[in-house]
This record gives C-alpha cells, structure tokens and sequence, in this order.
C-alpha cells in the first residue's frame, strides 16, 4: 500500500558495452560468516518518515507486539523515531501497513498517584538517546525529571516487563483501554487480585472496513498493588477508560502479560504455558535465540557493515507477519465470530494478511526459510475461507478489510507452494482456489464483467460490496492471480484449469492500447480512455499509467512482443528505470509494490546486464537508519525484496519458483533449506563498483541462464559467479531468459510463417498410441485436448518435419506440455535441434538445456529441407515420454529455392474492397507483418467486404491463416466473425472452399483442399460487436 513518494534520483542507462566474459576462476576463502546475525538488526530502520515500522519485541510471526506507541502514532507501527511524546507500550502492532491499525492498550509506567481528567490523553516524554532495540529486548529511558527505565521482551503469546523506578517515587502505572489506533468499542477490566489484572479491549475498521476483533489480557505483577482504581470519564459513551494501580515507593516492578484473541481465560492460559515466572532475562535469551536461529538461515559474509545490517534487518521484518492467533489450547477466534479449534496436524492459526503486498516478495521468503509456519498459514487461510470470505485478501485478526485489488491469496497459497510449504490440504486448497476464480464474490468483484468482456470496463456498474477499484490494476491483479493458480493447478495434475486459467490471464493483451502501448482502461462499448503516462486514473491503483505499464510479470516475452519487439521494449524500459524513485511519475517508483521487480525485466531482452545495473541503484535506495525505505514495509513485502534483491535472484513470477538472477551483494550468502540442503551463491569480489557478473557456474558447470530452476529449491544449488566492473555479453543468448508463461499462445516471429505447419512429420520410434502421432505437432494447435500432442517414449525420441525444400531458418518454436494444459513437469528438459538437406544426415543448429518453460523459442542461423527435434531429456522428473504439442520452424523460406511450404501469398499483389483510408489498404495484409501499428492492415466500411491476393500461377492449397483485429493489438470484439475463404484459377469465378462462422479467435487457421491462383476471403460479419469494418492484418496462404 502507499503512503508518501520520496524522491532519489538515478542515472540515466548509459550505452553499455560488452566485456568479455572472463573464465570462471577457482573460488577463494572470503571473509567470515556472520557470526551473530541478531547483533546485526536494527529495529529502529524504518521508524520515522511513513514507514510505520516498530522497534518493539516480537517473535518471528508472533501474536503480541509489545511496543512504544508515539503520540504522532504511525499506522500500525504506532512508532515515530522523531516524536519526542509517546501514550504507552501497546501490545499488538503491524509492520508498516497503510492505514491505522492495532495499537491496542497501551501500557504506561508513570509515578505518583492517580493521574487526574482522562487518563487515556496522558503523554510522556521519551528519551530517544537512551533506547536500545535488538531482536526480543527493547528498552528505553521516560518521563520528565527523574526517569523511569522501561524493558521488554516476549514470547509467542505472552510478554514481560522489567520497571525500574526513580528512587523514592511512587511507583505507578497506566493500562489504557480506550486508545487503540482504529478506537476501541467496547472494553472491561478486573481487578482479581494484589497481584493479578485482566480486562479487554474491541477494536477493528482497518481502513474503514468492518473487521471487528477483541484482545483479552491477563497482567501479573511481582510486587503486590497497594492501590488501584478502574477508571470512567464522564461522557465517553464506552467504559472504562483505563486501570490505574500503584506498587507503592519501590524501585523496581516486573510484570508478565498474555494475551488471547478469544478469552481472558485463554490469556491467563498462554501465560501459564509459556511465561510462568518472573524471569526476565531467561524470557530475553530464549526470544534471543529463536531469532538467531531463524535468521541463521541465510548466513552471508563481506559487504559493509552497513550492508550486513541493512540485510539482516529487512530478513527480521520480513518474519514478523503473518502472526499466530490461536491460543497454547489450540482455540482461535474465526472470522465467523466463533471460537474454533485448529485442525488435525496444525501447528497454529495465523492472521494479517496484506495480501496485495507479501504475495510478490515475502509468502516466497517465509515458505523458503519457514515452510511449516507457512504450511500452517495455507491452512489457516482455507479455515478462513470456509467461514465465509474467501481467502484473505487484506484480512486483519477481525476479519477481513477487502483492502487493496485482485485476488492475492490465491498467489500466496501459489507461492507457499512453489517455495517448498506443502504440508496442508493441498486438493482443498486447489478447491477453494478453482471456486473464488469461477465464481464472484466479494475478493473478485470484477471477475462477471471480465468473464463478460474479456477486461473490466472503467464504466461498468460497480459489483458486489467491494469497489474493483480501477479497472486496469484490477484486471492486471486477477490476471495474475490466475496464472499463479494456474501452475499450482498444473502441480496438482489438474490440466484443464491449468491451461483455462493460463489463457485467462493473457486477458491483459485486451487492454493494451495499440495507439499508446498502454496497458488502458477500456469503456464497455470497447473503445480506449486515452491516458497519459504520469495519469494516476482513471484505472489504476497507487500508480500511474507508465509504472503499470509492464506488469505482466508472467509473461514477459509476450508483453515485450506486443510493445514492438525486444529493442522497442528495452527502449522504453531505458527510460522507465533511469530513475527509480523520481518527482516524476512516468519513471520507476520502486518504493511500491506495483514496481518492485521490474528491474528484471531486461533479463527477458536480452540485456542482463541492465538488470544488474538497475538492480544496484534500487538497493542503493535503502539506507540502515530510522528513515530508509521510501513508503510502507506493507508486512514485510519490501524487507523481503531487498532480501532477494541482496542475494540477486528474486521471486518475479508469482506461484512459480522461478528465481530470476541480477548479481549478489555478498561474497558469499548461504541459503539453508528445510530438508537440510542448501543454495549457496559465491561471488568473490562482488561490490559496489563490481555488480556486473561476467560468467557463471551452477554445481561446478557453465551456465548462461537467467534463472535459477524451481527443482534446486528442494535439492539445493551452488551457484559461483565472476564479478566485473563493466557490463559482459553474458545470459544474452537466445536461450538465457527466464521461462515466460503464455498459456500457450507464443506469437511467432513478426514477419515470420510457421514453415513446418501441416508438413509431412515422422517419428523416429512408436509413438505413445495411434492418437498422438507426429502430425498432431505440426497441426497449428495447442488446445485440441490431451492428444494433441506427439508423444513417443521409445528411442529414439526424434520428431523431423520435411518442409518440402532447402529453407532459411531463422528460429524454432517448441510447446512443450505445458503449453497444453499437462503438467510442466512434463515439459522438455533437454533437447537438440537438427537440420539437413537430404532427411540422414543432420547437423545440430540449437541446443536447450535445463528449460522449465510451456514454450521454448531458439534462434538460428542455418537452411535445410528437414528440421530435427532430438529429445535427450523428455520431463523435469523421470518420465519417459516425450510429449511436443507443436513444433514450429520459422524462416525466410527459399534456402535452396522452391519456397515450398513457406507463406505463398507473402508480398504477392492483392487487391480488394474500398478502403478505410490510403493506408490501410490491401497491400498490407500480405506484407509479413503485424507489429506495424493499428493501420499495419487492410481496412474496409463496404458491406460485403473482401480481400483478395494474386499467388501468380495455381498452387495446391492445404490452408489459410488469417490474423484479425486481436492480433494486431486491437480489439478482440473487432475480430472477423463470419466470412468465406474462395479460390479462383481467372480471378473472375471464385469456388467457396472454406466457411468460419461465429469466430472469436484472433488468428484463424483454416485447412482447404483446393487448387488456385486467385485466393479471396469474403467477409459476411465483420465484428462480433456491430462494428462495421472489416480488418484483416494478414492473409496468409500455404500449400
């Protein structure tokens, strides 16, 4: 969520030439680990500005937050480091949300008698120069003249405190009922005994919601209380205000506090189980260790000290959400209102989710490090589904707020999975997964409109209790959303919502506005809003139309296809990121969630190297003091990414465990994994001025992959990485990126035609059944169902296509099982691609090795009449059959001359209709293009409308493809619905030998069997939407 903007400014990309990428050199002995990373966290980071962090003790994902609550109170963190007033140390907090939030009953020691007027008012000074913070202890100096010394520490559930009063003052203290950030609507308190007080407080409305929570406390004293007075002012409707009780002149008070969110009952029961003495500094050195332990799990060593800080303090935030919030008996309150019991083998119920935020950066850390605790959060999310809201969206101890867009706990429960936190229901949770993106609710309120539409229109009317505020953010969100349920449906073996939802999420291409390159808000009558790139609306969500302009972060290679191409999307990239937290709102505002990551989008252009670069400029935002980050922590989703982006591999595809390589900032930094392996990344000599990697080996082999595969989060990896001061030529090769999830709809080559389409294929052993034969590979389709595919298990697993005569080749395209709604376990691990001229002998032109992806594009520079696929290694695991749903070849045609099978109406003469204009006229339907522009076509009003092309002598036709509105980048709803392919050997009498009616696809390939010179298509229905212009981007003709 976003608070304030700040401004740091970046360089310009200056033209970066390419080094020679070194040999890798031996690793050398480098710097000692940290010893202590605990004694290197800072709580204090990120506690003045608008961060909203706290400083106070917490365990990792603990359920009390006993912190300083200042009297300019920051959200949630309740904390500011330049307030020199503060109201008390209250027991629960947030890390750095948007919107007040918890802050409930703060406690303040004071001295003397029973204050006077209304005690919940009552402020302190605070002494900022004597305050200590470290991972379980806060302490801190308070009060004018003669100070009182305030410390804490806690467990999970409970907290204590050690009070050491001013000599010979009356030692006192305050426990404020009503001064919770949000207000508090109903509160008690008892006083049970000399030693013994307990009481609640009701609060909720985060950010104005109706999420309604109460927290019980239960409070024991070592010192008897002398005095006491349960205090209510006149005229407060709720009641009482506050407990007031007094030790008597002593100097020195410990206290013991549990809390519940269910009963004092329960409160008094945590306190008994986990703090059931007065033993302060045993309390401190067990939540000591319980925080070096976990932050041990990444060990680093060199950098700066201001480095080793900066990390381990981001590592600390990120663990301290999403909290516990059942009891030690194992009862929670349910979002229902009633008090439940945890589930058979579950640890503990967890709450707070800022699900728009953690689910880009921090549910793929916690379930990395944490993966039981996370496994117990899946499971808590599904208890909280089954109580009636869906999956937390931005759901706080109450409830849930539906803060924020999209549906991100389907992405969290994807990226838990994806980074090893299994152990929940897993079929249920693929379930309520399936069900909150088929049917509306109040997470997706927009899901009828872009079911309807194919977007969300900016004026549609509103649906269900939540505004989908702003149309572009929304749609984008969803999408997303479904494509992390996607590969979670593809882990589970369920293919039909793996490949429903992976085409569903490439609804993003039907707000790309073509006259712009905008991903822009669309009206319901189809028609664009035009936006500016530093517009904040309509249709966006804390962001402008430039800073949404790439988030696409599944499908890169598509996105950068539809903006032009890789050179034009680096061009714009270039000046999106030569700032990364500018006044100006057309360039990259890194401080929120919308951009973060964007950085490593050239690792899917061809430009490595300035991801590496960006990426260093974005770490140099943050700074290990009280005012480093730019905006909210949002629960750790920015602490998790200057995690990731300090070990130089981040988590861009959310639900996959894809890992996307910039360059590390430690010589060496040790990943220990649950299973005992690890993922270590060594990189001597890496530095500020030395963030370029010049090559690289994983376990000990070269590689020049952008990506570290999902595989080595279980097993482990060792990645070893030469550093350099300027830029190297490597991950630049044509199969370096990263995968690029398109739901089985690569766009070809621009220019280019699927020479192997409907050529003869053979298989070089038995196929799996008679039904997945070498032809299905070369047939144009992905989406006719589990057969649709070659599949063959013998050896060996070659699949070569004659194309008919010598070609230029100039790339392959493969879609592997994925592509084809199975699982992406079966995609092809390692293959060769082969050409020849004579079908025996075959050269190899490309090889892949590692791929992970649905789709594989492989560029070439060779000719050939035959084109080879050698399977090596079919799957991901052991399976044995090969499985290619289509093998594409592309080229220039005519090698060797004959041209047979390449594109025959390519730049022939074609004549047709009136046009719309003088520039979209017949002529550019036939000229190998659509990425010209929205006029890079033919366009005509007349009614019928036709096209027509001169092939020059009569051919035999086997088909015709036709790339309509959609695939020029316009609207789908303008695709061509109903229409006649005809065939003439006079061009004077046609014979029709095709008919397409009710299309809504925007590329039609059409199988004929005909001979002709003269090819027309006749257009019956232009537009499913009424629209009276034909457009046709190419006619295309094969045989």
């Amino acid at each position: 969520m976003r608070g304030l903007r700040i401004v740091i400014a970046g360089t310009v990309f200056a033209a970066m030439a390419l080094a020679t990428p070194q040999v890798l050199a031996a690793v050398t002995a480098g710097p000692a680990l940290v010893a202590d990373p605990a004694a290197m966290v800072d709580p204090f980071i990120g506690t003045a500005g608008g961060f909203n962090m706290f400083p106070g003790p917490d365990m990792p994902f603990g359920m009390i937050q006993w912190s300083p609550e200042s009297n300019n109170r920051h959200d949630g963190g309740g904390y500011d480091h330049n307030d020199g007033n503060f109201r008390g140390f209250a027991l629960t907090h947030m890390s750095g949300p948007g919107c007040p939030g918890y802050g409930d009953i703060p406690i303040l020691p004071i001295t003397g008698g029973k204050p006077s007027g209304d005690p919940g008012t009552l402020l302190m000074p605070i002494n900022h120069s004597q305050e200590q913070a470290s991972p379980g202890y806060y302490s801190v100096m308070h009060g004018s003249g003669a100070q009182i010394r305030t410390e804490l520490t806690s467990t999970m559930r409970t907290g204590s405190a050690r009070l050491t009063y001013p000599s010979g003052s009356q030692a006192s203290l305050l426990i404020k009922l009503l001064d919770s950030q949000t207000g508090v609507s109903a509160a008690s308190a008892t006083v049970n005994s000399t030693t013994e007080v307990s009481g609640s407080a009701s609060s909720g409305a985060f950010c104005g919601s109706v999420d309604r929570y109460t927290v019980f406390f239960d409070i024991m004293f070592d010192h008897a209380i002398t005095s006491s007075s349960i205090i209510s002012v006149p005229g407060q409707q709720v009641s009482p205000n506050s407990v007031f009780v007094s030790f008597g002149n002593t100097t020195s008070v410990q206290a013991r506090i549990g809390i519940s969110f269910v009963s004092v009952a329960n409160a008094r029961g945590n306190l008994a189980a986990e703090n059931n003495s007065f033993n302060f500094d045993g309390v401190r050195s067990a939540s000591r260790a319980a925080w070096t332990t976990m932050l041990n799990k990444i060990q680093i060593n060199g950098g700066t000290t201001s480095q080793q800080r900066l990390f381990y303090t981001a590592l600390y935030h990120s663990l301290l959400h999403p909290n516990v919030v059942s009891d030690s008996n194992g009862q929670y309150m349910g979002f229902d209102g009633a008090a439940k019991t945890l589930s058979s083998g579950q640890q503990a119920q967890y709450g707070t989710y800022s699900g728009w935020d953690i689910y880009r950066t921090q549910a793929q850390l916690s379930a990395l490090l944490a993966p039981q605790q996370m496994s117990d959060s899946a499971t808590s999310m599904l208890n909280d589904a089954a109580q009636g809201v869906g999956l937390p969206k931005w759901a706080t101890v109450g409830g849930e707020s539906y803060v924020m867009v999209g549906d991100p706990g389907t992405a969290i429960i994807a990226d838990y999975f994806a980074f090893g936190a299994r152990n929940f229901n897993t079929s249920q949770a693929l379930s309520v997964m399936r069900n909150e993106a088929n049917n509306q609710t109040n997470i997706r309120p927009g899901l009828n409109l872009e079911k309807q539409f194919g977007y969300i229109p900016e004026d549609a009317t509103n649906q269900g209790c939540c505004n989908f505020n702003g149309s572009v953010g929304t749609l984008l969100e969803y999408n997303i959303a479904d494509m992390a349920l996607s590969r979670y449906a593809a882990a589970m073996g369920d293919t039909a919502t793996a490949g429903a939802m992976a085409t569903r999420a490439q609804n993003w291409r039907n707000i790309l506005n073509p006259a712009n390159k905008f991903l822009s808000p669309k009206r319901t009558n189809g028609t664009f809003i035009n936006v500016n790139p530093t517009d904040f609306g309509p249709g966006f969500v804390e962001g402008t139309a430039a800073q949404y302009r790439f988030l696409v972060p599944f499908n890169q290679h598509g996105l950068a296809m539809a903006l032009g191409g890789n050179a034009a999307t680096n061009s714009l990239l270039d000046h999106f990121l030569s700032a990364v937290d500018p006044n100006a709102d057309d360039t990259a505002a890194m401080h929120n969630e919308v951009d973060i990551g964007m950085q490593y989008f050239y690792d899917w252009t061809g430009q490595p190297a300035k991801t590496q670069e960006a990426a260093h400029r974005v770490r140099m935002m943050f700074h290990d003091n009280p005012d480093t980050m730019g905006d909210n922590d949002d629960l750790g989703a920015m602490s998790a990414s200057i995690v990731w982006q300090y070990l130089g591999m981040y988590p861009v595809t959310p639900g996959t465990g894809d890992l996307i390589f910039s360059s590390p900032v430690f010589p060496t930094a040790i990943v220990h994994l649950a299973n005992g392996n690890s993922i270590t990344i060594n990189a001597p000599g890496a530095s500020e001025s030395n963030f370029f990697i010049q090559s690289q080996n994983i376990n000990g082999s070269p590689s020049t992959r952008l990506f570290l595969p999902a595989s080595m989060l279980t097993s482990g990896a060792t990645i070893d990485d030469v550093m350099g001061s300027s830029p190297s030529s490597w991950g630049t090769g044509a199969n370096d990126a990263p995968p690029s999830y398109d739901g089985g709809v690569t766009q070809p080559p621009p220019g280019n035609n699927n020479l192997a389409l409907n050529r003869p294929a053979t298989s070089g052993s038995a196929t799996c059944n008679s039904n997945e034969t070498a032809a299905k590979a070369v047939n144009g389709s992905v989406s006719g169902g589990l057969t649709d595919k070659w599949c063959s298990s013998g050896t060996p697993r070659t699949l070569t296509v004659d194309l008919g005569s010598s070609m230029a080749l100039t790339s392959f395209i493969v879609r592997h099982a994925g592509a084809g709604g199975e699982s992406a376990s079966l995609n092809t691990k390692d293959y060769d691609l082969q050409v020849s001229n004579d079908g025996s002998t075959f050269t190899t032109v490309g090889q892949v090795r590692g791929n992970t992806a649905n789709v594989t594009t492989t560029q070439v520079s060779a000719s050939g009449r035959f084109v080879r696929l050698n399977v090596i290694t079919p799957a991901q695991t052991t399976d044995t059959h090969a499985r290619i749903y289509e093998f594409e070849a592309y080229g220039n045609g005519g090698g060797g001359g004959g041209g047979g099978g390449g594109n025959l109406a390519l730049n022939r003469p074609a004549t047709g209709s009136t046009p719309c204009n003088s520039t979209e006229t017949p002529d550019k339907a036939v000229n190998g293009s659509v990425s010209g522009g929205t006029s890079d076509k033919f366009c005509s009003l007349d009614s019928p409308a036709f096209l027509q092309v001169d092939l020059g002598s009569s051919k035999k036709l086997t088909h015709v493809t036709i790339r309509h509105a959609g695939a020029g980048g316009e609207l789908t709803e303008w695709d061509t619905m109903d229409f006649d392919l005809q065939v003439s050997t006079d061009g004077s009498n046609f014979t029709t030998v095709a008919q397409v009616r009710g299309n809504t696809s925007d590329v039609t390939d059409t199988a004929v069997n005909a001979t002709g010179r003269f090819v027309r298509v006749n257009v019956i229905t232009p537009t499913s939407s009424g629209d009276g212009a034909t457009r046709i981007y190419e006619l295309e003709v094969f045989g």
